[in-house]
């Protein structure tokens, strides 16, 4: 009888996976919802939650792995590293992130684990903290050889996301030979020709670019959605490029803001801003953009990768619309109504995250994060404790006259409102960069004390050479001050007005 059950589960998944190929994406949930609300066992529940996030019911994949995860809202059940990664992985596409490493953290070593949290980085721009993930994974024994070469492709993107370009250029030749030998691999190839552009392209090498895009295009010219819209991205703006002003790539590039919004690919259309901004010399958008992407990892790219930061901190004037120029008129000012007692008490921390990111609009797990600080996200209860905070945000926006209500649009949190009407964002601090946020770690817990190299290094748990370097930069930016010589020396932080001070 156990053996009929198992096949007929078998036989269920097979079929639900042939139509989740062939785009039947509403059968499917149909389908995994009936069988969910007559209580499936628990070994058929992992592969309906895959197929769930496969058909991008990633709430519904939550669902269904619960009762295994979670006996109750704060312990954790006994679950296997396959049900851990899959409830992670769900967690991180609604935008759960810390929650998500911390399911990761329980099967911590497992291949699964190591490229699902890799893309948590990834979702964070975090690059350069993806890659020893990447590297275990791809020299792990039990990742299969199309694992590896998955694993190869999502290195190849970290290491050019930070700009390498050397070793980007390693890692592409014998990868692209490899995928080229076999027609399986066509989707694969084609994805790293593309990714072996972009490196042409931060060496300004447009017409090179090209030819590799002509290529990945030929490959991938019969496969859905985004990856044909990556590959006209960067033909537009190669061809942009070798002549600013080509008015058919201005053209092509506006077409490829139009489907990423269509397909809702916010990275993409943030990325199609920047390089515009960059490859016009404007200033005003590049500083509009780093001044409305608030991910530190985001920023030490730019620093790093393309020389460019934040002049100053500042307010922000957007329109939900067209992020990328300023509205003609404001609808909703954050500046004028922090001390209304209603928004402070229930929806302020609601505004704060909707204005956080002015390309990505906030998803589920964000927006509940900010709303139930350390809850953790209960699929079953969480969902309507952030439609009631929208609810009531909406009756106030209403009473008050705003011209803006926050809709739900397929997981994406956003700003409804009419074109040219824009939103007045509170006072934006510039990100700090990483040595920056290290000194100010130590001094929150050295308060105002001289201090020594060794004391550095030893509170930030870092090497004494790392430590002398930290203290130079804070040396030339005037943070920090210089008291005595040789092995007298200690510093202090400057504060403006004290010229001399005693150890």
């Amino acid at each position: 009888m156990a053996q009929v059950e198992k096949t007929s589960e078998q036989e269920l998944i097979a079929r639900l996976d042939v139509l989740t190929k062939q785009g039947q994406r509403l059968q499917v949930l149909k389908e995994i919802t009936r069988i969910v609300k007559g209580g499936p066992s628990r070994t058929i529940r992992p592969a309906l939650a895959r197929l769930a996030n496969r058909n991008h019911a990633y709430v519904l994949a939550l669902r269904i792995l619960h009762p295994i995860i979670r006996e109750d809202r704060l312990k954790t059940g006994e679950a296997g590293a396959e049900v851990l990664n899959i409830y992670a992985t769900s967690l991180m596409w609604i935008g759960a992130l810390e929650e998500a490493q911390e399911c990761l953290h329980r099967i911590k070593g497992s291949p699964d684990a190591l490229l699902t949290e890799a893309f948590v980085h990834f979702a964070k721009w975090e690059y350069q903290k993806s890659m020893p993930l990447l590297f275990k994974y791809i020299n792990s024994s039990s990742t299969t050889a199309y694992q590896k070469l998955v694993g190869q492709i999502n290195l190849l993107a970290a290491v050019i996301a930070v700009g390498d370009v050397e070793k980007a250029k390693a890692i592409f030749e014998p990868l692209s030979a490899q995928l080229k030998s076999d027609p399986n691999y066509k989707l694969l190839h084609g994805n790293c020709l593309e990714l072996r552009s972009q490196v042409e392209i931060l060496q300004k090498s447009y017409d090179t670019a090209l030819v590799y895009l002509s290529e990945s295009e030929g490959l991938l010219s019969d496969q859905p959605g985004r990856y044909l819209l990556y590959v006209n991205k960067w033909k537009a703006l190669a061809k942009l490029g070798l002549s600013p002003n080509n008015p058919q790539a201005l053209m092509d590039l506006l077409k490829v803001k139009t489907e990423a919004t269509s397909l809702k690919n916010w990275e993409t259309i943030r990325d199609c801003d920047f390089h515009l901004a960059r490859l016009k010399n404007d200033d005003e958008l590049l500083q509009r953009i780093l001044l409305g992407t608030p991910y530190q990892g985001y920023h030490d790219r730019m620093q790093s990768v393309f020389n460019l930061s934040l002049h100053e901190s500042k307010t922000l004037q957007y329109s939900p619309l067209q992020p990328e120029i300023s509205p003609q008129q404001i609808g909703l000012d954050l500046n004028q109504i922090t001390q209304n007692s209603f928004l402070t008490s229930t929806s302020w921390p609601l505004l704060q995250v909707m204005t956080k990111d002015i390309y990505r609009p906030p998803r589920m797990g964000v927006v509940f994060n900010s709303l139930y600080k350390g809850e953790y996200f209960d699929p079953f209860t969480s969902p309507q404790r952030v439609r009631n905070s929208i609810f009531r945000f909406n009756v106030w926006a209403e009473s008050e006259k705003c011209e803006f209500r926050i809709r739900i649009t397929d997981g994406d949190f956003q700003f409804i409102g009419p074109a040219g009407v824009g939103i007045t964002c509170i006072q934006r601090e510039r990100p700090l960069a990483a040595w920056q946020a290290g000194l100010k770690v130590f001094k929150e817990q050295n308060q105002s004390k001289s201090f020594t190299t060794h004391d550095l290094a030893k509170t930030l748990a870092i090497t004494p050479r790392n430590a002398l370097t930290l203290i130079q930069k804070g040396l030339a930016s005037k943070k920090l001050q210089k008291i005595g010589h040789g092995k007298n020396t200690r510093y202090i932080f400057f504060s403006g007005r004290r010229k001399t001070a005693a150890a």
